[in-house]
């Protein structure tokens, strides 16, 4: 391998390869078995609820459609396949003319969801839906997680805004999502230059904080404040908690009279340490006394949902959080238990119905939907059912029919609108961040019948 490409991110053209390679085996033993024409159905879900939460938040949609739509196989690839020995002459040629044509359907991005429904829906021949199966786990798992933890932090904040950093994210991809699924929270938004430049949105916090290096970088704080202030007068947040915060308090609100005099407004400082209640208050009520009020307080480190509500409960004076690491990571709860299980098979306009019953990993049976139902406007109850039935209101909804796009992804304003909608649709049980609660879901009497049937006919 070339080792000058041994660390690099993962290209678009190498993604269909990044999967299992017994994935490309089955293609060839489902090819050699004449079952290319077989349409499988297939679920992705998440099995169990992740620790301290009460909800799911839908995510990876938009990056399951970019992957969809430019699914092809290099020839660098499908060789290395054959001469390796994982596929056949013939599979070898199937994967060259390569593109998706199956069917999908999906709940959108930002909805409110929980363990269990299908998150997503495919129907497609057997080896196009066997192919996808780990890329689609990836994509979807990481904004589905990062989405959850996110709107947490937005009930926590209530209407306190927040900003996203992305430095001790799980990699650069991590921090991309983690930036972009920001937006989708009106109190929200992130401080990277790329992400601000893909999506064509400004930055949350003040675009120069001087930081702790920063200051140390200047025999003396308070000279470091004033070479930010000369460079970027209303635009700096200082941190004054490097040294002391006494002594950074003072040096700060000199840099804010100086700038007064020449009719300028000092932006924010950065509170990082200590207790930040106590030294948001002091920093607070001295800016007040100095006669700015005007200047805000952002207050940082190792924030989550947790600090973040019992801060905003004791009144803290902060007019933004600086969150990363505890959310970027999801610390509390890193991992989803994200599976893709085959649901119905359908060969020669026959159908054939297909469960797990494995012990705690039971899967569902039938080409599914999953359909809310509310009470006074908020979640009452989801129903798993069978996508004939008529049980509420219908979560998936089509996304591709037969490999062509037919859906049309809102803007960032129109998916905030549709996010927030969610949030207030959780009834105040789910909201709560501190205590765990039964996830308000049940599976249709039609369904459970199938299930019993396939346990009656392979379990003797």
């Amino acid at each position: 391998m070339n080792s000058k490409k041994s660390f690099r991110l993962i290209s678009d053209s190498e993604l269909p390869g990044f999967c299992l390679e017994h994935h490309f085996g089955l293609g060839s033993i489902f090819l050699a078995e004449g079952m290319q024409h077989t349409i499988a159905t297939c679920d992705l879900l998440v099995r169990d609820m992740p620790l301290h939460r009460n909800f799911l938040v839908a995510g990876g949609l938009d990056a399951i459609i970019d992957f969809l739509k430019n699914l092809r196989y290099e020839k660098l690839l499908v060789e290395h396949l054959y001469k390796s020995g994982r596929i056949s002459k013939a599979f070898a040629k199937y994967l060259k003319n390569f593109t998706f044509s199956g069917d999908v359907y999906a709940i959108p991005e930002g909805t409110v969801y929980f363990p269990g429904e299908p998150l997503l829906r495919i129907t497609a021949p057997i080896i196009e839906a066997n192919l996808i199966t780990d890329q689609l786990i990836a994509l979807a798992n990481i904004d589905t997680l990062l989405l959850t933890k996110l709107a947490r932090l937005r009930l926590a904040a209530k209407n306190v805004k927040c900003s996203i950093g992305f430095v001790r994210a799980h990699g650069i991809d991590a921090a991309w999502r983690a930036a972009r699924n920001s937006t989708f929270f009106e109190n929200m938004g992130f401080n990277n230059a790329s992400a601000s430049l893909r999506l064509g949105l400004a930055a949350t916090a003040s675009a120069f904080n001087a930081n702790h290096a920063f200051v140390k970088s200047f025999p003396d704080e308070l000279t470091s404040f004033r070479a930010a202030a000369r460079s970027f007068p209303e635009a700096i947040s200082p941190m004054i908690d490097t040294y002391s915060v006494e002594q950074g308090t003072k040096n700060v609100i000199t840099v804010a009279d100086e700038l007064r005099t020449q009719g300028k407004q000092l932006a924010s400082v950065v509170v990082d340490s200590g207790d930040l209640l106590e030294v948001a208050r002091y920093v607070r009520k001295a800016l007040d006394k100095a006669g700015h009020n005007q200047t805000k307080i952002a207050v940082a480190s190792n924030l989550d949902e947790y600090k973040i509500s019992n801060l905003i409960k004791e009144g803290i004076p902060a007019d933004m959080f600086l969150v990363v690491t505890e959310v970027v990571t999801s610390a509390d709860a890193p991992h989803l238990e994200m599976v893709y299980k085959l649901a119905q098979i359908e060969e020669n306009g026959k159908i054939r119905n297909t469960a797990k019953f494995s012990t705690g990993k039971v899967s569902l049976p039938g080409k599914k939907q999953v359909f809310r139902n509310l009470k006074n406007e908020f979640i009452h109850k989801d129903i798993i059912g069978l996508e004939n039935e008529n049980l509420g209101d219908p979560l998936l909804i089509q996304i591709f029919r037969k490999g062509k796009l037919v859906y049309n992804a809102p803007s960032s304003r129109e998916q905030r609108q549709y996010t927030e909608k969610q949030l207030k649709m959780l009834p105040e049980s789910l909201k709560n961040l501190f205590e765990v609660y039964n996830p308000p879901v049940e599976v249709s009497e039609k369904v459970q019948e199938l299930l019993k049937q396939l346990q009656t006919q392979h379990v003797s």
